[in-house]
């Protein structure tokens, strides 16, 4: 439904075919996007529960809403229409832009007691912080948590991206996918593997990744991105032995890390891997986009429900032409736009002292995205730079007295 970080769109030709047929639940105890179930490439098998689970309130008060999509399109383009707060009649591309990231902005840097981003619905569904949710998370640079992401709000067509959300949402292919969402919660992992883990239930893990330090320890920077700090090495752990212990079968998705073959050795489970190119890394260059996706299962599918499967997956492509397409080998450089917008961010956040979300929003920028393109910014006597020793290659910031160490 909507761009997200660390989402599966783009994968659903390879972990949907080793989904088995024969269940009658569908849970994901880190549902995000829900991008697994709810992409109309794949036809799910009837079942009698299929369960959205987020630690991130909104996300999860978002689907809630999305489980009514008739109801909430209409709230939606209440917003977008004349006496909205997304409604605006500016024409000019800039006039536009900064229409929309004003209101963005206004979000992500209020920390205010009873703020909108730390304080998420206690009900579900909220139809009002949907619609704002909803806003913020698609005009987040590749669909991180506001909180932590610049703002890239209008498409070309200078609509606010949202406009792309209300659109699947009167697509009838999705209206029935989001109808059939039975349970929507708002809990730690572990609850939902406890209510809902039987022989017939299918579990689709995906966690936020590992992220190791110098030591091996997870540092948890990508469980920011998601809206969470609270994700570390020890619930790394928990998912694993509890996953040991799952009478369900389940699919987990992660990157490789040691632990993983201490818990879950290869000879008792099933292990498959194939290379994606990453989301956060769309101006790399070669091989240093990708990442090596492992997706490991306690069950293991024939060769023929393999094949099986796969007639449940229905290309959802345009009919193309016969005009021949030629590989494009140059990577296209960042606009201009997207550098200054990264600039003015980086700049409003050293200015406001707002150094947790500096750190987050530089830690989700590789530089191999930017190196070339993105100058030192120099403010009060800090520097922003490239940090050429780390193995990831990221921006770091520093300043004369040591205090960014």
């Amino acid at each position: 439904m909507i761009s997200y970080f660390g989402g599966k769109a783009n994968m659903v030709d390879w972990i949907n075919i080793y989904i088995p047929r024969n269940i009658k639940k569908y849970a994901e105890p880190f549902s995000g996007a829900f991008w697994t179930y709810i992409n109309i490439k794949y036809q799910f098998p009837e079942l009698d529960k299929i369960v959205y689970n987020d630690w991130n309130g909104h996300m999860a008060n978002l689907y809630a809403c999305m489980t009514q999509p008739k109801v909430f399109a209409k709230k939606l383009e209440e917003a977008l229409s004349e006496g909205g707060f997304l409604y605006t009649d500016k024409k000019d591309k800039d006039d536009v832009r900064d229409f929309y990231k004003e209101i963005y902005y206004k979000y992500k840097h209020d920390k205010s007691e009873g703020n909108f981003l730390d304080n998420s619905p206690s009900n579900f569904p909220d139809f009002d912080a949907g619609v704002t949710y909803s806003f913020l998370i698609t005009s987040a640079f590749n669909g991180c948590y506001p909180r932590s992401a610049g703002c890239s709000p209008i498409s070309t067509n200078l609509k606010p991206k949202v406009t792309a959300l209300l659109n699947k949402l009167k697509d009838e292919r999705y209206i029935q996918k989001l109808s059939k969402i039975t349970d929507v919660h708002n809990e730690d992992f572990e609850e939902i593997f406890k209510k809902y883990d039987s022989s017939d239930t299918f579990f689709y893990v995906d966690p936020p990744y590992f992220s190791p330090n110098e030591d091996g320890a997870d540092t948890a920077k990508r469980a920011s991105w998601y809206g969470t700090k609270d994700f570390n090495y020890e619930s790394h752990m928990r998912i694993l032995n509890i996953l040991k212990n799952t009478k369900g079968r389940w699919a987990l998705s992660y990157y490789y890390f040691k632990e993983l073959e201490d818990l879950l050795p290869r000879d008792k489970y099933t292990w498959i891997q194939k290379d994606f190119y990453r989301s956060s890394a769309s101006f790399a260059e070669g091989e240093q986009t990708k990442g090596t996706e492992l997706l490991i299962m306690n069950y293991k599918l024939t060769d023929e429900e393999i094949e099986y499967n796969k007639k449940f997956l229905n290309s959802t492509k345009k009919p193309t032409t016969k005009t021949t397409m030629t590989k494009k080998t140059e990577i296209e450089k960042p606009s201009e736009q997207l550098l200054d917008e990264l600039i003015v961010e980086i700049k409003k956040d050293l200015n406001s002292g707002d150094l947790q979300s500096l750190y987050e929003l530089l830690s989700f920028l590789p530089i191999n995205n930017i190196k070339n393109y993105l100058p030192e910014v120099i403010v009060d006597d800090i520097l922003i730079t490239e940090d050429k020793e780390s193995e990831d290659n990221h921006i770091v910031v520093e300043n004369s007295d040591d205090f960014w160490e």
